[in-house]
């Protein structure tokens, strides 16, 4: 049996962003994620208004950073630490599945005074290019990225760019990743599935939903892979 390898990291506007929080609803488990600002020239212009999205009523004229698309599944990585060291490993496709999970914190039912760390969706992975090497012409010709951020901006300012399968995919309802009115603690359901990517426990603090995660669970897998 092939081995799987799932690794999560933090997506997504934020409490400070200039559009605010995405949401999440508790009574059907909807949500709106809300990509984060561009704040680099682009060469294809594309704003918060290209979204479509009705519920973003601010800055829909400002340049947006659609990172992770679930258009044609792109996503471009710049180096942050906390873990996200395992992506940039060559042998990472080798002798796994390897899915990468998307997860965003979110104003639960519009409130920005209170929020939780959501799931929203995820790539199964089909290919990395580790791009510190390439110039920004050689970046820019990439035809399968063509739809990601980076390759909308003049200069792309990436060092990896990871393409999803079709099976990946932008959740219709998200997953509570946190402790349900807890912040600082991950959902129990979840504290023997996912790790930190050193094999660490998840424990208890204020930080811990900026790391990048690791899992090798089926049972996580296969609640990523029902989640509709």
């Amino acid at each position: 049996m092939e081995k799987i390898k799932i690794i999560g990291i933090n997506v997504g506007s934020g409490g400070n962003s200039i559009t605010g929080r995405g949401f999440f609803n508790t009574k059907d488990k909807t949500f709106c994620y809300i990509p984060i600002e561009e704040d680099e020239k682009q060469n294809n212009k594309f704003t918060f208004k290209d979204l479509n999205n009705p519920f973003i009523k601010n800055a829909l004229e400002k340049p947006c950073h659609y990172d992770p698309e679930f258009i044609t599944n792109t996503y471009g990585h710049i180096k942050r630490g906390f873990g996200d060291h395992i992506l940039y490993k060559p042998d990472l496709l080798e002798d796994s599945n390897v899915y990468l999970f998307f997860y965003s914190t979110l104003n639960i039912n519009h409130n920005p005074e209170k929020w939780g760390i959501f799931i929203i969706g995820f790539f199964e992975i089909e290919k990395i290019i580790n791009t510190k090497k390439l110039s920004d012409e050689q970046i820019l010709s990439l035809s399968d990225f063509k739809n990601n951020a980076h390759l909308r901006r003049e200069k792309p300012k990436v060092d990896l760019l990871i393409k999803g399968t079709s099976n990946s995919k932008l959740f219709k309802q998200a997953i509570q990743l946190s402790k349900l009115g807890d912040t600082n603690e991950i959902n129990p359901k979840f504290a023997d599935l996912i790790m930190t990517v050193s094999g660490k426990r998840i424990i208890k603090n204020s930080s811990w939903h900026r790391w990048v995660f690791y899992s090798e669970s089926p049972i996580f897998l296969d609640t990523l892979k029902r989640q509709e």
